[in-house]
């Protein structure tokens, strides 16, 4: 008696090892790239000079809010952790090597550590999509001695909304985001920031 039925329908062979560690390694890689595919475009709409470089300098618009916290390890492969200088000032400066504003703005930065450091000033540079060699020589030509740390997946920046670099935000001593200048800095214009929060009580 001649079967109904059509052609069997192929059954697909299951992955071999090597195809099976290759999707793993694939879903293990997916929520790094969303982090990178989302601070991508961020950093793209910034029409302002080179795609994402901030040439011209401004004070934002911004409503206070607890600033985000975060952990990084720093080139001299110590911990920042932002909640441990809760009762300082801190100035959050992102930037990359490759930026020609933020070359401008790196001697203004260290003269302004040096001089409000002891006036309880805090400030750290955060290193985006960077060669760890380039950074380093950027440090080390322009003699920076406040701490960096490369932000490897680009989660902190994301947190506070950075559009381009250079960008800097200010913190209060009670550990508020109260000011985010965007461009580059000099060290009048970051001691005019600073120095009205400097002058506030701690907590």
């Amino acid at each position: 008696m001649k079967s109904d039925a059509g052609p069997a329908t192929p059954v697909a062979a299951p992955p071999t090892g090597r195809a099976r560690r290759l999707i793993l390694t694939g879903l293990g890689l997916a929520p790094i790239a969303a982090v990178l595919a989302v601070l991508g475009t961020r950093l793209g709409r910034n029409g302002a000079g080179a795609p994402g470089v901030n040439s011209d300098s401004r004070l934002a618009e911004i409503r206070p809010r607890p600033a985000p916290d975060f952990r990084l390890t720093t080139f001299d492969g110590l911990d920042f952790h932002l909640s441990d200088h809760r009762g300082e000032v801190v100035v959050i400066n992102f930037w990359a090597s490759w930026c020609g504003p933020c070359r401008l703005e790196a001697a203004h930065l260290e003269a302004a550590h040096r001089d409000l450091a002891r006036e309880g000033l805090t400030l750290v540079g955060v290193d985006l999509w960077d060669e760890t060699a380039a950074a380093l020589d950027f440090i080390a030509k322009f003699d920076v001695t406040y701490a960096n740390a490369p932000d490897t997946t680009g989660a902190t920046a994301i947190e506070y909304g950075v559009a381009g670099i250079p960008e800097t935000f200010f913190v209060a001593r009670r550990g508020v985001l109260v000011k985010h200048w965007i461009g580059p800095l000099t060290a009048e214009r970051l001691g005019a920031l600073a120095r009205p929060l400097l002058s506030e009580p701690p907590p």
